[in-house]
């Protein structure tokens, strides 16, 4: 009997069933000419080995939750038990893909096929030119962290590249711990109609404001891809963000953000527990194939400094479990002059970043919500991210 994760199972039957097929010694050139079949014939016996564990582990969470229905100190916390269920199912077991080297010319003809169809290529850009040519842009299995000091609009800085990544055709979740969906959308509206965000928080947009809207709010409504927007999540866990991936299948999600979050075990420190949420994202930002941007508050010393790989806030797995750290800065001036320092921490695979490149301004006017690249040179009219509206 062999166990794993607590589930139970014969290997007896598999066993017999692979000495049955090679009961003889495999010589080197029966290894050249069976190699393939050998290699299929074992991977399929792992695979039903692998089943009869979830199968068995399976049986055993449904006995679990149906005696939990009788159990009236558990009511309340039902959906925190279905919570757990599915995600020790879907972690019971290796998931990670099995690719092969000797697969290069599959790779091939896939590098040929993106190189002639951008479209094909994965990631999504997040709309700062020499961000995204250093980076190749945001991968599928990401963990981007969006760092600064509180006030200095991280929330704003994630929403954007967000609204970047949907006009790519990319299915956006926003997760706000901080923030109503109403308050969420009305940035969001902002973004795209660059109408002044204090009038339409103050219900005192102008006729020709609404008409805007109204002919962009018909362009949208048309679109494949949307933005979902979960709010009152103070104290969400990774196992609330597992479950809402799961269900909406974004393509990019955004935390805001991860100081607010809650580990699903009791620490007396905070880093510890931010230690567990941060590695607990990056997991699952692997597994389901999606970019996460998390975003985090700095410690005091950014107030003066900005963000840096030494200030950030809680934890230095903030910075550790990222594969793409951005921090922000802005000073007085800065403020006045509607501009914003963006700065590239950490680029993938944890390579520091040495270019030129790796501090931009950004224009930055939060009242019409108007965010663009400026070149270092001359101010430049970027074009905009979204479609042009008639």
């Amino acid at each position: 009997m062999a166990s794993v994760a607590g589930a139970s199972i014969s290997v007896t039957p598999i066993v017999s069933r692979w000495l049955a097929c090679n009961c003889t010694p495999i010589t080197s050139s029966k290894a050249r000419r069976w190699g393939f079949e050998l290699t299929a014939r074992l991977d399929a016996l792992i695979d039903s080995f692998f089943a009869g564990v979830k199968r068995r582990h399976f049986a055993a969470k449904i006995k679990d939750l149906a005696h939990a229905e009788y159990d009236s100190s558990k009511w309340g916390k039902l959906d925190e038990l279905m919570l757990d269920a599915a995600k020790d199912l879907a972690a019971i077991v290796p998931s990670g893909r099995v690719s092969r080297f000797s697969d290069m010319h599959k790779r091939i003809d896939r590098y040929e096929a993106e190189a002639a169809d951008p479209s094909l290529r994965p990631g999504y850009n997040m709309g700062i030119p020499p961000f995204d040519e250093l980076l190749s842009g945001m991968r599928p299995g990401n963990l981007v962290t969006i760092a600064g000091y509180s006030g200095l609009g991280k929330s704003l800085a994630s929403s954007w590249i967000l609204m970047n990544c949907y006009e790519q055709g990319a299915m956006g979740l926003l997760m706000s711990l901080e923030m109503t969906a109403e308050e969420c959308f009305e940035r969001l509206d902002t973004m795209v109609t660059h109408f002044s965000h204090r009038l339409l928080s103050s219900r005192s947009l102008g006729d020709h404001d609404i008409a805007l809207w109204q002919r962009i709010a018909n362009q949208f409504s048309g679109v494949r891809n949307d933005i979902v927007v979960l709010d009152r999540a103070l104290g969400t866990t990774t196992d609330r963000v597992f479950a809402e991936i799961n269900r909406y299948h974004p393509d990019v999600a955004v935390i805001d953000y991860v100081q607010l979050m809650r580990s699903r075990q009791s620490y007396a420190s905070q880093w510890q527990s931010l230690c567990d949420v941060t590695n607990e994202l990056k997991e699952i930002a692997l597994s389901t194939d999606t970019v996460i941007i998390m975003v985090s508050q700095d410690g005091r010393d950014a107030a003066k400094n900005g963000s840096t790989e030494e200030n950030m806030g809680g934890s230095i797995s903030v910075l550790q479990a990222a594969d793409i750290y951005i921090g922000m800065h802005q000073t007085e001036e800065m403020y006045f002059d509607e501009e914003m320092e963006m700065r590239l921490l950490k680029g993938r695979r944890g390579a520091r970043i040495r270019s030129r490149n790796r501090s931009v301004r950004l224009r930055w006017a939060p009242a019409t919500m108007t965010f663009e690249y400026r070149e270092p040179a001359e101010e430049k009219t970027a074009e905009s991210f979204l479609r042009v509206v008639a």
